[in-house]
């Protein structure tokens, strides 16, 4: 048996103790969209609507505000699915341990900061096989 304050009652609460693992649902954030353009899997994409996506590119600022990533690929009109934030594995990653990753041309990732257009950090590398997903501001170069 455990009490633990709660600041918004200003009473102490009973709670069990956990003897599973808890799941923590921010470890992976993922949505369904509809692809206005055929998509590979593995590609950066951004919003444009509530539902469509294209390919992101670096080359200008509405194309570099990047929502995520496909999981799998999908042609004109077909609904994939789309990773927004978490961990991904597959083996075509093979970036260096902790390398942070941006956007490049026509959805592609890349290890290479870029030097002009706009830079977009969309997370960093787990090492050979996986990356990790946490998109940040764009920046004009």
């Amino acid at each position: 048996m455990s009490f633990k304050f709660n600041p918004l009652t200003g009473q102490l609460d009973y709670f069990e103790e956990q003897t599973t693992p808890v799941i923590d649902a921010a470890k992976r954030l993922e949505d369904s969209r509809v692809c206005s353009e055929d998509i590979s899997a593995l590609k950066l994409v951004i919003a444009i609507s509530d539902t469509n996506i294209i390919l992101a590119n670096k080359t200008d600022y509405i194309n570099s505000k990047v929502l995520g990533i496909s999981l799998q690929a999908g042609v004109t009109g077909s609904t994939i699915d789309v990773l927004l934030f978490g961990k991904i594995e597959d083996p075509f990653f093979s970036f260096p341990l902790n390398e942070p990753l941006f956007l490049d041309l026509n959805g592609t990732i890349t290890n290479v900061p870029p030097t002009i257009d706009f830079s977009v950090n969309i997370g960093h590398s787990l090492g050979v096989g996986a990356i990790f997903i946490d998109i940040k501001e764009q920046i004009q170069l």
